[in-house]
């Protein structure tokens, strides 16, 4: 099932999921890589990115490349988060 939702099923994440149903995750995420840095944090990597609904609130305090194995998804993302670098690959490998 997984597969497929990353895959044939894939259109279907952003009303599965919306991108507004993050944006407290993604603020914890901003605030955690900033109280861990020693200094400015300017890029931030994100592998098993998705469709990129963290990266939309997060783009806005970092650069972000995004790494996501599931081409579907990228798509959607780059859609999403036209400003952001995205790249297949899987952080398994």
């Amino acid at each position: 099932m997984t597969e497929q939702l990353y895959d044939s099923l894939a259109d279907w994440w952003p009303a599965i999921s919306p991108p507004s149903e993050y944006a407290e995750e993604a603020a914890l995420y901003v605030e955690m890589i900033r109280g861990a840095a020693r200094g400015p944090v300017r890029e931030v990597l994100e592998l098993g990115s998705g469709g990129g609904n963290n990266a939309s609130h997060m783009k806005h305090a970092f650069a972000m490349t995004l790494v996501e194995p599931a081409e579907k998804m990228r798509e959607l993302s780059r859609v999403l988060n036209p400003e952001c670098a995205h790249l297949a690959g899987d952080m398994r490998t």
